[in-house]
């Protein structure tokens, strides 16, 4: 069986673990977003524990529910697994008369705690349950039949050195010693046929709940795929992006968000938090998922702690504070990073546009505009000669120290663009925006070189930033078809895109942000050559997208590859994968949704395009057919030269 993880998840819980049934990172558990609260569970069936040695078939229905199947000398087992808001059901189905033994491990931690040789818990049981608790967070463990047995044991264990046996990097788990609690294991008598249930919780359940729960478990599985099938009808297929990509895309941004907490993770197992940077990258494709209520919600939330710095990287409960500068308020800040990035507001207002344009909800648009103008004031105060002006990491490239970054220039372009028409909706100055919009295209032309856009004013690198330009539509016909062909000749290999040329000064291959592939960047180039007419190169990086994924992790695409193909960093990395409906609809199908004109634009498609789509807008569904350079409709089209219109 190949070393692959898998995560299942469900509103912020999540199951991380190995295919073949081992818990072998420190990362492997159950996690409630970034705390952790169980370790590990074994099963040991007469005298035989259930493991990678007697594991024999995986299964990965979904991102709520996986089987796997165990040989033993007795006869086979199915283990089947359910992930729910708050509790994972891990049920064990065996075809022979079977002694169980059920040991679990608890080690109740925030993401970032290492080891702690103090650490001790409180172990509470009666009534089919086991309650661990440590300072104010409990674990619980119900079962549906046996006894438990109190045993406590308290040890250290390096779970890590599993994943790095079996290829997995450093980055991914330094093999670093773990705490390691067993507060003792359930024994149960299970006949032939019969179900050995166990619930593991990160919140309490009385009897009744429970006997539900065991009961109508594959219920809630059998919801989740009807939703996942029903969205993929709607979404394809297209001669661009297969199904499984699409449909493991579409599942994907379902595990990464919290519908509760209106959060989106940026990865599994180790960026389990709300990174708003990434949030904002692929919240675009929940609108094509047909979700614009989550939209809404989360961009709410993010208005909601807007300050005059303008937004952080990631909401992190545990901030520190840096002295107060001129006349703004002490700026928080994180241990690790600078809280406040140059990139997120901008991706704020473009998403709050693209919401606008896409529901014609200009309510909600006037509910934050306090918010839209502080963080146009934000673009604003930061221009120096023209240009927006970030200084040190305060960009996705987060691990180099740059300024005046090609990508904060497109982003802001396009910020400003979109704050034309939201500032004429929310009574602001709009020829301000076209003023700062203008100046700003002017300033960008200062960074073209012989054969690229360079990534900084001052610098002659090479870049796969300057792919933001033509992405978010600030660069002319020529510039663009500069960067789309520098970056196929310079940055294109058979995985994706290099985060830099291959022949630059600086260029590591094994560099994070100095040579790695990085399948998000992938994504746009995709759309972006697609749209520029380059179906060739749209092609290669749609089969290097489908290529990636299940590297590490099944059916989810890992933050970021050597160019030789190995698989680094975290192994299921939301806008890897997420931005693919997004660039799909935007981009391959070229719809624009234009819901306060009362109308949809696409694009006249290319011959070779064959694609069904159907878009549910507010009270509108519209069927679309997309083929040999032509659309067909429920709904009347007309042709308008080198596009298409629909009036709503």
């Amino acid at each position: 069986m190949d070393d692959k993880v898998h995560v299942l998840s469900n509103n912020g819980t999540f199951l991380f673990r190995f295919n073949n049934g081992e818990f072998g990172s420190k990362w492997c558990g159950i996690w409630k977003k970034d705390t952790k609260y169980f370790d590990y569970f074994a099963f040991k069936v007469n005298g035989v524990f259930l493991s990678s040695s007697n594991s024999k078939e995986f299964d990965f229905y979904d991102s709520q529910y996986s089987t796997l199947r165990f040989v033993t000398p007795l006869g086979n087992i199915t283990e089947e697994t359910v992930c729910a808001d708050g509790f994972v059901v891990v049920t064990l189905k065996p075809t022979f008369d079977s002694d169980i033994e059920f040991e679990f491990g608890v080690n109740i931690r925030n993401r970032g705690e290492g080891y702690s040789p103090d650490k001790r818990y409180s172990l509470n049981e009666g009534g089919k349950k086991v309650d661990i608790s440590y300072s104010d967070r409990h674990a619980y463990v119900v079962y549906n039949t046996g006894v438990f047995h109190a045993n406590e044991y308290y040890g250290v264990h390096s779970p890590g050195v599993y994943a790095r046996s079996k290829g997995f990097s450093e980055y991914f788990d330094d093999a670093s010693m773990q705490n390691k609690y067993v507060p003792g294991t359930i024994k149960a008598e299970v006949k032939a046929g019969e179900e050995f249930s166990i619930i593991l919780s990160t919140k309490d359940m009385d009897n009744e709940t429970a006997y539900k729960t065991f009961k109508n478990k594959m219920s809630q599985v059998k919801e989740y795929n009807s939703l996942i099938s029903s969205v993929y009808s709607h979404a394809g297929p297209n001669s661009v992006f297969g199904a499984e990509l699409l449909k493991s895309s579409i599942d994907a941004l379902y595990s990464f968000a919290s519908f509760t907490n209106k959060e989106i993770y940026a990865g599994f197992p180790f960026f389990n938090q709300f990174w708003l940077r990434d949030a904002l990258f692929v919240l675009p494709s929940f609108l094509s998922i047909n979700n614009p209520s989550f939209v809404k919600a989360v961009l709410s939330r993010i208005a909601s702690i807007i300050d005059p710095y303008g937004l952080p990287n990631f909401i992190d409960d545990n901030q520190l504070t840096v002295p107060k500068q001129k006349d703004k308020p002490a700026k928080p800040t994180t241990a690790r990073f600078p809280l406040h990035a140059m990139d997120v507001p901008p991706l704020f207002i473009i998403n709050l546009y693209e919401y606008y344009k896409w529901t014609g909800d200009a309510d909600f648009v006037k509910s934050v505009s306090e918010g839209v103008k502080t963080l146009l004031k934000v673009g604003d105060d930061a221009i120096e000669n023209g240009l927006i002006h970030d200084r040190g990491r305060l960009t996705w490239m987060d691990t180099l120290d740059r300024e005046y970054s090609i990508e904060i220039q497109a982003l802001w372009a396009k910020a400003f663009d979109c704050a034309e028409e939201l500032l004429a909706l929310i009574g602001g100055d709009s020829t301000w925006a076209v003023s700062r919009l203008s100046g700003l295209l002017s300033g960008i032309k200062r960074y073209t070189k012989d054969g690229y856009v360079s990534d900084q004013l001052n610098s002659d690198v090479n870049s796969v930033n300057q792919l933001f330009l033509p992405f978010y539509r600030v660069s002319d016909y020529e510039t663009t078809k500069l960067i789309l062909e520098n970056v196929e000749k310079n940055l294109l290999c058979e995985y994706g895109v290099t985060s830099v040329a291959r022949s630059d000064k600086i260029f590591d291959p094994k560099g994070y942000h100095t040579g790695s592939v990085w399948p998000f960047t992938t994504t746009m180039l995709c759309g972006a050559a697609y749209e520029a007419g380059m179906m060739g190169l749209a092609e290669k990086c749609a089969a290097a997208l489908a290529g990636n994924l299940n590297a590490q992790c099944s059916s989810r695409i890992n933050e970021i590859y050597q160019p030789d193909g190995k698989p680094e960093g975290c192994p299921s990395q939301a806008w890897s994968v997420g931005m693919i409906p997004y660039v799909m609809d935007r981009f391959i199908l070229g719809i624009d949704v234009d819901l306060p004109a009362h109308k949809i634009r696409i694009r006249k498609p290319d011959k070779s395009l064959k694609a069904e789509r159907t878009l549910l807008l507010n009270r509108n569904t519209v069927k679309l057919s997309f083929s040999n350079g032509n659309i067909t409709s429920d709904s009347d089209v007309k042709e308008n030269g080198e596009t298409f219109e629909i009036a709503l």
